[in-house]
C-alpha cells in the first residue's frame, strides 16, 4: 500500500511519517521523502512564489525531475511488498500551483493540472492530509527562524487546503482528513485507525 501524507508546511506530515515507520502497523515500510530532502540539490529549487504563469510551470517541471527520482524509489518498494509512505505527493504540487495562482491572479491551476495528468506520478493508495488551525501553525513556525512566511501565511493555508476539497482533481486515490491540532500521539493513532479501515476495505473488496 501508498500512503501520502498532505498538509501545509507545519502540520506534522514529517513526524507523521517517521512514527508510522515506527509504529509496527505497516508492513517492511519505506519513508519517501519530501521533494526537498530528495532533491539531488535543494538550493536549485524554485522560489516559493512565482507571479506569471510561466514561472509556476517552470517551477512544477522541476519539481516533476524531483518527482522522478521519488517514483523509483515507491516502485522498489512496492515490488519488494514494502509499504510505502510518502512525505507530499503531487497533490502538493497541485495545491501550491492553486494557491499561488489565485494569490497572484495568474492562473496557471489548470495548465499544472493536464502537465501532471500527462506524466506518470506516485499515486497513493491512501492520503492523510493534516489540517490544523492558523495559530498552532503560528506558533510551530517560532520554533524555526527564518522559515518562509507564504508557507504559515492563513490565506495561503486556506487556498492550498481547498485543492484537497475537489476529488476530481487529487492525485491520490482516496483522501482522508486528520486534526493536526492533536499531539503527535494522537495523530498518530488517528492515522493508523484510518489505515487499517482502508487495508481492511480493500481486502474485502478483493475477496468480493
Amino acid at each position: 500500500m501508498i500512503i501520502g501524507i498532505e498538509g501545509t508546511s507545519l502540520t506534522g506530515k514529517t513526524t507523521l511519517a517517521a512514527a508510522l515507520a515506527a509504529s509496527g502497523a505497516l508492513r517492511d515500510p519505506l519513508v519517501v521523502p519530501c521533494y526537498w530532502h530528495a532533491a539531488p540539490d535543494p538550493g536549485r529549487l524554485p522560489p516559493a512564489k512565482a507571479s506569471s504563469v510561466a514561472g509556476q510551470l517552470a517551477g512544477l517541471e522541476v519539481f516533476l525531475s524531483v518527482e522522478a527520482v521519488r517514483l523509483g524509489l515507491v516502485d522498489a518498494g512496492v515490488r519488494e511488498g514494502r509499504d510505502v509512505v510518502v512525505d507530499r505527493t503531487a497533490d502538493t504540487l497541485l495545491a501550491h500551483v492553486g494557491a499561488v495562482s489565485a494569490m497572484t491572479e495568474a492562473d496557471a491551476y489548470p495548465l499544472a493540472l493536464d502537465l501532471i495528468a500527462a506524466r506518470r506520478v506516485i499515486v497513493p493508495d491512501l492520503t492523510l492530509h493534516l489540517t490544523a488551525r492558523p495559530e498552532t501553525l503560528a506558533l510551530r513556525a517560532r520554533t524555526r527562524p527564518g522559515f518562509p512566511a507564504l508557507f504559515v501565511d492563513s490565506f495561503f493555508a486556506t487556498l492550498f487546503n481547498k485543492h484537497f476539497t475537489n476529488p476530481a482533481a487529487l492525485v491520490t486515490q482516496r483522501c482522508v482528513p486528520v486534526d493536526a491540532d492533536a499531539d503527535p500521539v494522537a495523530v498518530l493513532a488517528t492515522a493508523v485507525a484510518v489505515i487499517a479501515e482502508h487495508s481492511s476495505a480493500r481486502t474485502e473488496g478483493t475477496a468480493a
